[in-house]
């Protein structure tokens, strides 16, 4: 059975490092890497109807994910897939780590702004925290790989 590893990718300025990463990763453990962005719910209360047509949605989540196609580009050496949902993002992280059978999560650590995770909260802990899998934060400038 081969490896798997689920890579959550926030398209954030880190984005480009943490592919990177991950792909040199998944050669040398020779391991297939799957990318996985997630779009936020749209409707955030209950009870609410979306204000947002299943047209615009339909289209974030193309336009996201061919971004993800881009930065991940054939210069990765290893297999790999691209997924988009959309959700709660540490939620999906998790119900897809759960049903495709990873063996590692790795989410990228932005840590800059302390107030956003107090109020809001770290996907990257909360991940951590209830992963069915070993997780790995990745922190750019600290390549080992």
């Amino acid at each position: 059975m081969k490896k798997k590893i689920l890579v959550a990718v926030g398209l954030s300025k880190i984005a480009p490092d943490l592919i990177s990463f991950c792909c040199a990763m998944g050669r040398r453990l020779d391991a297939q890497v799957d990318f996985l962005h997630v779009l936020p719910p749209i409707e955030p209360w209950v009870g609410y109807k979306s204000w947002i047509s299943p047209e615009m949605i339909e289209g974030a989540a193309k336009e996201a994910r061919e971004k993800l196609r881009h930065l991940v580009g054939p210069s990765c050496p290893v297999d790999h897939e691209v997924f988009v949902d959309q959700g709660s993002t540490s939620e999906k992280i998790i119900e897809r780590a759960k049903n495709g059978g990873y063996q590692l999560i790795v989410v990228g650590h932005k840590g800059d702004n302390p107030l956003v995770e107090i109020v809001v909260g770290s996907t990257a802990a909360s991940v951590a925290r209830y992963a069915p899998c070993s997780v790995l934060i990745f922190r750019p400038g600290m390549d080992l790989v």
